[in-house]
Parts: C-alpha cells; structure tokens; sequence
C-alpha cells in the first residue's frame, strides 16, 4: 500500500513537472545548498576561490547582505551563543563595555565580533568558538 502510493506522489510530480517544462517558464528562483560554506568564500564577497556563475549573478545585483552565522563558546561553567557580525583575518582590537579587547587573527585562526541576542557584543577567536544551533 505504502509503495502505491509513493508510486502515485511520484508520477504526480513527474507530471507537473513535464507540464511546466513545455510552458517554458523560466525559474525565478536560485538554491544553493551548500555545506561549511563562509560568506568570503564566495569570489563576489572577497574570496580567492573562482565562483563565476555566482559572481555573475551578483553582477547584476543580486548580493545577499543581510544574512548571519550563529556561534557559542562556553565561559566557565555557562555557554553563551550569538550571531557572527564581523570576521577578521588580521590581529584585531575593539573596544567593548568600555574594555580593549585584542584578539591575534590570521587566515587559519579568524576572528570574529559576535552579537548576543541582549545586543552585547564579544570579540572570539575561531579556536574559542563552537558552530551554533540556530
């Protein structure tokens, strides 16, 4: 029974599928699925690495620029988590609540200026931090 049906869910969406292929719409929408994936590891954002296709489409502006990585660390026995701001690939120092923090970054260690959600800001190194769940 379970394979009739799925069976059926099948040929339904070949179906529509073939019929939207003989109207030749053009799809409107791009969806790139990508794993680990930096915004600066995309060539129209800054990167070495060559992505044509995408560096086009940003060309003729079409750029994401509101868009965020979640982090956490832990800090004695608590953990905290925010989203990622700013990456950094030199040493950097940013005053924060009144207080220089310094952070040594490099290409292999960045660093990053990460916003908690009360609006506090923090300054971590990549090595301090672990990926977030949101």
């Amino acid at each position: 029974m379970m394979k009739l049906f799925l069976i059926l869910i099948s040929f339904g969406c070949f179906i529509c599928s073939f019929r939207q292929i003989q109207e030749k719409k053009s799809p409107n929408i791009v969806l790139i699925v990508a794993d680990d994936l930096g915004f600066s590891d995309l060539g129209c954002y800054g990167s070495e690495i060559a992505t044509p296709n995408i560096d086009a489409l940003a060309k003729q502006g079409r750029m994401f620029t509101n868009f965020y990585t979640a982090a956490s660390w832990n800090y004695g026995k608590g953990k905290a988590e925010g989203k990622i701001k700013e990456e950094f690939d030199k040493p950097v120092k940013r005053k924060i609540k009144g207080t220089e923090v310094k952070r040594n970054a490099s290409k292999d260690d960045p660093a990053f200026l990460i916003e908690q959600e009360d609006g506090d800001k923090v300054l971590k190194s990549g090595s301090e931090l672990k990926k977030g769940k949101k």
